[in-house]
């Protein structure tokens, strides 16, 4: 499939100061790794290495996921089965979004040449220094908050499975430091996940192999929630700040210019350009849907079934001074305060792109093309065709799908989180 043409004839590279990929620099710096994303300045050395790392993560996720999913006939109650498929919807939903973005690598290259139009676009709005600084505060505001999404929530997601993987050692650690000694005893350790293996677990060196074995799968599905999400969270990130800048720009536009042809022709063509930028924008938007709308489908599913899992597990919990009580319900704790944040970054995006995309209408409205006099028909007669046109536009919702069924906003949220809590109640009882 090849790129979308560039149809704006009249933007000039001259004409911008810094490209959009300046902006999303960090981003694609930390992608490139995972092959999402091509990096020109790595050497084949770090491309080999980067391969191989890429491959080794989600074949032992994959192979985890296996793993996980025949241990399951080994479950005797709610509570057990709520241990052994809480991991599996983790491990699965990163394997799914890190393959996803693999095997949809042009589409996002298409995202990125429809946002790069769009920031073009929006530097040619504005000529004026006032207007340009606008733009370049609120692109460098964006980027500010980009950086920090994309640090802090890879870090919570690795960093989250590793302090999962840690709980076992920390058990483990305690029994031999304070727990009651048996010399007669086989050998037992904790493993991060529930699972059947090949092998048998009955020595260290197996025990080792095991653990680095899921340790491994564990960071691969980690780094595949991560890594999708800091795309996805990214571009609907500019894309608010395009639709920010675009709702600015008409309202505080003034029109003293009724007897002055060349101010008449500047605010039609300021107009115009307003009006090409929403379809731009619109476009960019329906591409980044094509990569959204399946995962967060998964997303949403996985979402009310571990949230009300999680629920039950913590529910059935006895609770007591034991380290392994403590641990468990940190994990657990962590587990459920994740699954929300995560769900939670879309659902808000998502409201507020909506809330931006139908303010337009009255963006569009308010522009003060009411002005324009009979004097100036020609002006008037195309001033009032895009206003039109763009109102009309507007009224389009500009929703984030999670497939189907679900619309991304948060009232999506309290209501999956309702939905979730209200099964785990219900659950509960049965399992009693």
């Amino acid at each position: 499939m090849k790129r979308p043409p560039r149809r704006i004839n009249d933007i000039t590279p001259e004409e911008t100061t810094l490209p959009f990929k300046a902006f999303i620099s960090h981003v694609f710096a930390t992608l490139s790794h995972l092959k999402i994303s091509k990096n020109s300045n790595s050497s084949s050395l770090i491309n080999l290495i980067d391969t191989c790392a890429t491959t080794c993560l989600i074949t032992l996720n994959f192979l985890l996921i296996i793993s996980e999913a025949m241990d399951v006939k080994n479950s005797y109650d709610l509570p057990s089965f709520a241990v052994r498929l809480n991991p599996i919807l983790f491990h699965c939903q990163g394997f799914i979004k890190w393959t996803y973005c693999l095997t949809h690598y042009v589409e996002i290259q298409e995202i990125i040449d429809s946002m790069e139009i769009c920031h073009e676009m929006c530097q040619k709005i504005d000529r004026n220094d006032k207007g340009t600084s606008r733009y370049e505060i609120k692109m460098a505001d964006c980027q500010k908050n980009s950086v920090a999404f994309v640090n802090v929530w890879m870090m919570v997601c690795v960093f989250g499975v590793v302090q999962w993987c840690a709980n076992p050692i920390i058990y483990d650690l305690y029994d031999d430091l304070y727990g009651v000694k048996n010399i007669n005893s086989t050998f037992t350790r904790h493993l991060p996940y529930p699972g059947i293996f090949p092998w048998a677990v009955n020595g260290f060196k197996m025990y080792l192999i095991t653990f680095t074995f899921q340790f491994v799968g564990g960071i691969g599905a980690g780094i595949g929630i991560g890594a999708y999400d800091i795309l996805s969270i990214t571009f609907i990130m500019y894309t608010c700040s395009y639709l920010e800048y675009l709702n600015e720009t008409l309202t505080k536009e003034i029109v003293n210019r009724r007897d002055d042809p060349a101010k008449i022709g500047s605010f039609e063509r300021k107009l115009k350009i307003c009006f090409r930028q929403h379809r731009q924008i619109l476009e960019a938007f329906e591409r980044i849907q094509i990569i959204t709308s399946f995962p967060m489908f998964i997303q949403c599913f996985n979402t009310i079934i571990a949230l009300c899992l999680v629920s039950l597990e913590a529910s059935t919990t006895e609770i007591n001074s034991s380290v392994e009580c403590v641990m468990k319900l940190l994990s657990t704790a962590e587990y459920w305060s994740g699954i929300n944040i995560e769900l939670f970054f879309y659902c808000y995006f998502g409201t507020k792109i909506q809330e931006l995309g139908s303010r337009l209408s009255d963006a569009f409205y308010c522009c003060n093309w009411e002005l324009i006099t009979g004097d100036y028909e020609s002006n008037r007669l195309g001033i009032n065709k895009m206003v039109v046109l763009g109102i009309m536009r507007a009224q389009r919702p500009m929703e984030m799908a999670g497939g189907p069924f679900y619309i991304l906003s948060l009232e999506t949220f309290r209501a999956l989180i309702s939905l979730s809590l209200s099964n785990a109640i219900i659950l509960r009882q049965l399992s009693n």
